[in-house]
């Protein structure tokens, strides 16, 4: 069993290697767990896929991932090698009938992190630094800097990416992989996946963003549906040090703009979705992000609204209770 798993992960891993070429490591990591764990296992892998791969098995590979690579040495890194083992099942798995059940009421894994913490309790892990949301003083500064900005295809880009990211609140990694098949032919829809492959949204644009990727599409030609549309000079698919690049240089302007972040746009865009009623789970599955990341938003939105202590128990209470009259079952009692 384990030498026919060992080639799924093989070919699992060079499928996605250009896309995702640091999963590779995280991939061949989990199969020297497995093959430790399992090296005398009477089965086949279908049988292991579809029915012995547990949830005690996707904590316990991570655990041991941490333990045993010298780069992994923080709590960004279980984020991580969740989310590889995530893509796994979402990508090889389901499409070749691997329907795991054991697994599919916990996707994604990344739910799974505060048990690998715990297991890793007595290990020195880095913590995630909280990133502040921006401010409209840098969304006018990036705003204001496109627009005035040497016209190229990069700084087009870029200028498409930033206001998509300061709108829709996507993570950075969401983006880079759009294609032109995401965006409808006049330019005006942007078809975003969800969860699952199956489900999407269609995104209506603003007037001008739709006008401005109308032009990017222009420059770039007669593209094959299924070509990524934000690419490096080199052709290659951009990387975080893509978007920086300008934001860096956005700062430089300004000593004020420390906060300027990808993911501090992104905050931004969530708090902004949260203020007029979008649930948690509607801004997960739309941006990409992880619930931390949501979860933060939310306490600062809150925060910011109320102030004092007693104040944000007041809207808390308020809120709460005009959402249950909301409900049939309030009038029904």
């Amino acid at each position: 069993m384990i030498h026919g798993l060992e080639q799924v992960i093989s070919e699992f891993s060079n499928e996605i290697k250009d896309k995702f070429a640091d999963y590779v490591a995280l991939y061949n990591s989990l199969y020297q767990f497995l093959q430790n764990e399992y090296k005398e296992k009477n089965t086949t892998v279908e049988d292991f896929l579809k029915y012995d791969f547990s949830r005690e098995n996707v904590i316990d590979s991570c655990v041991w991932y941490i333990r045993n690579s010298s780069k992994a040495n923080s709590v960004t890194a279980i984020e991580k090698y969740l989310n590889a083992i995530t893509k796994f099942y979402n990508q090889y798995m389901i499409p070749n009938g691997y329907d795991n059940r054991n697994l599919y009421v916990i996707i994604p894994f990344g739910q799974l992190k505060p048990l690998v913490k715990d297991k890793l309790k007595n290990e020195v892990l880095k913590e995630k630094e909280t990133i502040e949301p921006i401010g409209n003083e840098e969304v006018n500064a990036v705003l204001n800097y496109f627009a005035s900005c040497r016209k190229s295809i990069a700084s087009r880009a870029g200028s498409i990416i930033s206001k998509l990211i300061l709108l829709y609140g996507f993570k950075l990694e969401k983006v880079r992989y759009f294609e032109k098949s995401n965006f409808s032919e006049d330019g005006f829809f942007l078809n975003i996946h969800l969860k699952m492959d199956d489900w999407f949204v269609q995104l209506e644009l603003p007037k001008d963003l739709a006008y401005e990727i109308q032009k990017y599409f222009s420059i770039l030609g007669d593209i094959p549906q299924n070509q990524l549309v934000f690419l490096n000079m080199n052709g290659k698919i951009i990387t975080s040090t893509f978007l920086d690049t300008y934001l860096s240089a956005i700062k430089s302007e300004n000593e004020n703009l420390k906060r300027l972040t990808a993911t501090g746009m992104a905050k931004y865009a969530i708090m902004n979705m949260i203020e007029v009623g979008f649930s948690k789970l509607n801004i997960k599955y739309l941006t990409g992000m992880e619930d931390a990341i949501i979860n933060d938003c939310e306490e600062r939105l809150f925060k910011q609204k109320s102030g004092e202590k007693d104040d944000y128990i007041r809207i808390l209470n308020r809120d709460i209770n005009s959402r249950i009259r909301g409900i049939a079952t309030y009038d029904l009692l």
